[in-house]
């Protein structure tokens, strides 16, 4: 027993040599790691010291810089003004001078001129007196001449004396063909009536370029335009419309093809049309007719007269050149 108790007791001992070392051990490692980390933490405060120490010096370069830059700024922008400034007086130093020249260069050429100008007013006053004799020359055969012309002013005088007249007699006569025009549209829709009517015409004479002409002899085409309104109900279908053309005083026209054609209203007429058209009518609608005048087609007034198959529409007259 003595025996186990000596051996555990050694076995204790042994125990708490081996925990001491390793206690030992930890107490040097910790020192170690403590100092490690005590000289880091001294490197960086020194470090953090040193960057903090150049940051606030590169602020301090940054604000010296910037108000370096804003003064040099300022520098700028009164060194711009004033070259501005010094660039307008400039261009208007250059403008003044090349005015200078200008005007040097116009005295030197008055004063190069001013003998051949003398030169040629001498030469132009031999002229003059040349002419003033021819003038006078002239004078006075005008003045014999004016006598004449004052025996030919009286006979054109006498001439449109007449032609006045003559013109009142024409208008006279257009007037009574006139008035005979419109007896005869009054009488077509008497005897004819269609039931509507056709109006707003308008006539114009086309040349082969499509331009509008007023002369009969350069007429290509001439086109009838009209309107038809208020059309009835019962009229509104397929429909035959016929363009006839004669003179003023209701004779035919000569050398326009024509086709005859029979209208059958109360009272049927025979007419020439000379375009036919055939469309579906409508309460309102804008038609176009057109014919082809003949080589022999003179200046002078002239009818259109537009008829539907059942009776007359209407009618208007127009001139030509």
């Amino acid at each position: 027993m003595k025996n186990e108790s000596q051996l555990d007791h050694q076995k204790t001992i042994s125990n708490l040599k081996i925990i001491i070392w390793v206690l030992a051990a930890l107490l040097v490692f910790s020192m170690i790691v403590a100092f490690s980390f005590w000289a880091k933490s001294n490197k960086y405060e020194n470090e953090t010291s040193r960057l903090v120490s150049d940051i606030t010096d590169m602020d301090s370069l940054k604000d010296s810089l910037e108000n370096t830059l804003t003064t040099l700024e300022g520098s700028y922008s009164e060194k711009i003004d004033e070259n501005e400034v010094l660039s307008a007086t400039l261009e208007e130093r250059v403008q003044e001078v090349e005015d200078l020249k200008k005007r040097i260069q116009g005295v030197r050429s008055q004063l190069a001129k001013s003998q051949e100008v003398n030169d040629h007013i001498n030469a132009r006053l031999v002229q003059l007196e040349e002419l003033k004799d021819s003038l006078e020359n002239d004078i006075v055969t005008l003045q014999g001449q004016n006598e004449e012309l004052r025996s030919a002013n009286n006979e054109i005088a006498t001439e449109l004396t007449l032609s006045r007249e003559q013109i009142n007699g024409l208008n006279q006569d257009v007037k009574k063909l006139d008035q005979k025009n419109r007896q005869l549209v009054d009488r077509l829709f008497q005897l004819a009536p269609a039931g509507f009517v056709a109006n707003n015409f308008k006539v114009t004479a086309m040349r082969k370029n499509d331009k509008v002409t007023a002369k009969a002899g350069r007429a290509n085409e001439i086109k009838v335009t009209f309107d038809l309104k208020d059309v009835p109900q019962e009229y509104q279908k397929d429909e035959e419309l016929y363009l006839v053309v004669t003179k003023f005083d209701g004779t035919p026209v000569p050398d326009i093809i024509t086709k005859a054609v029979k209208v059958k209203s109360e009272t049927p007429i025979d007419i020439a049309a000379v375009d036919i058209e055939q469309l579906k009518l409508s309460a309102l609608q804008s038609i176009e007719m057109s014919f082809t005048p003949g080589k022999k087609f003179e200046s002078g007034l002239y009818n259109a007269l537009v008829y539907a198959d059942h009776g007359f529409l209407g009618a208007t007259s127009f001139e030509l050149r």
